[in-house]
């Protein structure tokens, strides 16, 4: 496991499919502390239930200003650094 991610948060969008799911599950695995943002609630839920809590799942589309705003809120309140 790479020491610069252990307890570094990271922000991935689309973080439900294809890549970004990808993304997801190698930062978990690097230890870091994942948010994963999208808005297939289904299969965010599918990836939460899978990762053991080292991911939390946040709907959020990036257009509105509002959701990006919790998501960063999200991310501060996971604690680690960024």
């Amino acid at each position: 496991m790479p020491a610069s991610l252990l307890g570094k948060v990271a922000i991935v969008t689309g973080g439900a499919s294809g890549i970004g799911q990808a993304c997801v599950s190698a930062l978990a695995r690097a230890g870091a502390i994942v948010l994963a943002a999208d808005l297939d609630d289904a299969r965010l839920a599918t990836i939460a239930s899978g990762t053991d809590g080292k991911v939390t799942t946040i709907r959020c589309e990036i257009t509105f200003n509002a959701d990006v705003r919790s998501l960063i809120s999200a991310a501060e309140s996971a604690g680690g650094s960024t």
